[in-house]
C-alpha cells in the first residue's frame, strides 16, 4: 500500500490569483473534481454492511460497474458457500480457516499496485488492501468481526476470536496470528512441518472501519496515478476518497491533489485554466486559503507573459478581473499592478517623445509608482536622449537647453553635468565654424554679431573668445 500522496509540484514564480468570470474566459473541460453521486451514497451506508453490500462497495470504489459488481457478487456467494460447509467452530479457528480459503480459492499472486477488488476476481492478482478488503468481507459472511489496520505503507487486518484481537498479514497465506508457530499434520494426525510468518512491530498503526479500508484502494489508485503524473486523472479520485472518509487527512490530500493538477498546467503555460480549476474546486470544498500561493504564482506568471508580449494594458485588464473574482488579494493585486505600471512606463520612457516620456514620469511621481530616485534617473535617460537627438540634427543649441531643463529637473545630475560641458563644446565648435565661414567671406559685422551672441549664451567661452580676439586684431 502506497501512503500519501505526491507533494506539490514545484512552481515557478510566485503571486495571488483566481478565476474569471465565465463571460470573461473560455469555459474550460476540467476533471472532475466533485465525488461520484455513487462515493456520496456509500459514504451514507449504515455500517457494518452485509458482505454482498460491503463487496459491491469494494467494486464500486474500485471503479467497477454495476454489471460488474452484480457478477463478481455471484461469484463471491458461490465462494462464501462452499467456504461455510466447511468452517470449524470456534472463531479464531475460522478466522484462519478463512484466511487460507481465500488463498486456495481466490488469491493468486501478490502484485503491490493491483488494489482493485475487480482485479482478484479476474486475475487472482492482490496486494495488501485488496486482500484486506476481501478478508473482511469473507470474514463478515462467517461471523467474524474484522478491522482494518493501516500502517505507514502497510494494511493488514484484526479479527476478534475468543483469543483476543488477532492480527491477520492478509498477503500471506500463513499470516494469520504472526509469532505463533503452526503445526501442518497429516491424515494421521502426525505432525508433517511447521510455518512460522514473524510478528512485525508496526509503529503508529491505526485501525481502520470499512469505508476508511476501502478508502486505500482510491488512495493508492491516487498515488499511482500520481506517479505517472497523471494528476487531472487523480482529482475526481481524490475528491471520491475524502466524501468516503471524511478526514482532515483525506481533505488535505484531496486540496493537495488539486494543487498538484493546477501546478502541471502552470508547467504547461495554462495559467488561465489552472486559476479557473482552482477557484472552481476551491468554492465547491470550502479550500480557504490552502490555494492562496499557488493562485499568486499564476496571476504572476500570467501577467508576466502578457508584459513580456508588450500587452500591458491587457496584463491590468486580467489583473483586474482576477481581483473582481477574489482571486488575489488587494495587496498583491496593487503590488503586481505596480510592476507592470512600471513595465508600462519604461516602454514610453524609449518609445515616446520627449515631452511625452517627460510627462509620464512626472504622472508616476505624483502617483507615487516611483521613487524620486527613480524619478531622477528617468530623468537623466530622457533628456540625455533628446540632447542626442538634437545634436544629430545639429541642433546644438537647442541640445544644450535640454541638458540644462535636464539639471534643473534632476537636482544637479552628475551625469547631465558632464553632459552640458560636451553641449556647451559641441555649440562652441558650431559657432566657430561659422564665425569662420563669414570671416573668409568678408562678412565680418556677421561674423562678429554671431560670436557676440553666442558668447551671451555661453560666456568665457575659451574658443570664442580666442575667435573674437582674431576679429579684432584684424581691425587694427
Amino acid at each position: 500500500m502506497k501512503r500519501g500522496l505526491t507533494s506539490v509540484l514545484s512552481v515557478l514564480l510566485c503571486l495571488s490569483a483566481a478565476s474569471l468570470h465565465p463571460q470573461d474566459q473560455p469555459v474550460y473541460a476540467h476533471p472532475r473534481y466533485r465525488a461520484r453521486p455513487d462515493i456520496i451514497s456509500l459514504s451514507e451506508d449504515p455500517l457494518p454492511r452485509d458482505p454482498n453490500s460491503y463487496l459491491r462497495a469494494g467494486i464500486t470504489v474500485s471503479g467497477g460497474s454495476e454489471a460488474d459488481a452484480s457478477r463478481y457478487a455471484a461469484m463471491a456467494e458461490v465462494l462464501m458457500g462452499e467456504m461455510i460447509f466447511g468452517m470449524p467452530e470456534g472463531a479464531y479457528e475460522r478466522a484462519e480457516y478463512v484466511l487460507s480459503f481465500l488463498h486456495e480459492r481466490l488469491f493468486r499472486s501478490y502484485v503491490e499496485r493491483e488494489t482493485t477488488v475487480g482485479a482478484v476476481f479476474e486475475s487472482g492478482r492482490y496486494n495488501c488492501v485488496s486482500s484486506s478488503v476481501l478478508y473482511g468481507i469473507f470474514a463478515a459472511a462467517a461471523g467474524l468481526h474484522v478491522v482494518g489496520v493501516a500502517t505507514a505503507d502497510h494494511a493488514f487486518c484484526s479479527v476478534v476470536t475468543e483469543k483476543g484481537p488477532v492480527d491477520v498479514e492478509t498477503t500471506n497465506v500463513y499470516g494469520f496470528d504472526p509469532g505463533n508457530k503452526k503445526e501442518f499434520r497429516d491424515t494421521f494426525g502426525n505432525i508433517t512441518g511447521f510455518s512460522y510468518v514473524p510478528p512485525t512491530n508496526y509503529l503508529n498503526r491505526s485501525e481502520l472501519g470499512e469505508n476508511e479500508l476501502l478508502g486505500l484502494i482510491l488512495q493508492n489508485l491516487i498515488s499511482e496515478f500520481q506517479r505517472k503524473r497523471m494528476f487531472d486523472a487523480a482529482v475526481g479520485l481524490a475528491a471520491d476518497r475524502h466524501a468516503l472518509v471524511n478526514s482532515g487527512e483525506t481533505r488535505d490530500d484531496m486540496l493537495n491533489a488539486f494543487i498538484n493538477y493546477a501546478a502541471q498546467l502552470n508547467e504547461r503555460g495554462s495559467y488561465d485554466e489552472a486559476i479557473s480549476f482552482l477557484i472552481a474546486a476551491g468554492s465547491e470544498h470550502g479550500a480557504g486559503t490552502a490555494f492562496d500561493g499557488l493562485l499568486e504564482i499564476l496571476v504572476s506568471n500570467q501577467t508576466t507573459v502578457r508584459t513580456r508580449a508588450g500587452d500591458y494594458e491587457g496584463a491590468l485588464r486580467s489583473l483586474d478581473t482576477y481581483g473582481r473574482m477574489g482571486a488575489v488579494s488587494t495587496v498583491k493585486s496593487i503590488d503586481i499592478s505596480a510592476g507592470i505600471r512600471r513595465q508600462l512606463l519604461v516602454r514610453r520612457i524609449r518609445t515616446a517623445s520627449f515631452e511625452d516620456a517627460r510627462a509620464s514620469v512626472w504622472e508616476a511621481a505624483a502617483s507615487g509608482l516611483v521613487d524620486e530616485r527613480t524619478v531622477s534617473d528617468y530623468l537623466v535617460s530622457i533628456y540625455g536622449r533628446e540632447a542626442e537627438r538634437l545634436t544629430r540634427g545639429k541642433q546644438y543649441l537647442e541640445a544644450l537647453s535640454v541638458i540644462e531643463e535636464g539639471l534643473e529637473a534632476t537636482g544637479g545630475n552628475a551625469g547631465l553635468s558632464r553632459a552640458l560641458d560636451t553641449m556647451v563644446h559641441n555649440y562652441a565648435v558650431s559657432v566657430h565654424n561659422r564665425f569662420a565661414e563669414l570671416y573668409n567671406a568678408g562678412m565680418r559685422e556677421s561674423a562678429e554679431r554671431a560670436l557676440l551672441q553666442a558668447l551671451e549664451r555661453i560666456p568665457g567661452n575659451r574658443i570664442l573668445l580666442q575667435d573674437l580676439a582674431v576679429l579684432r586684431r584684424s581691425d587694427d
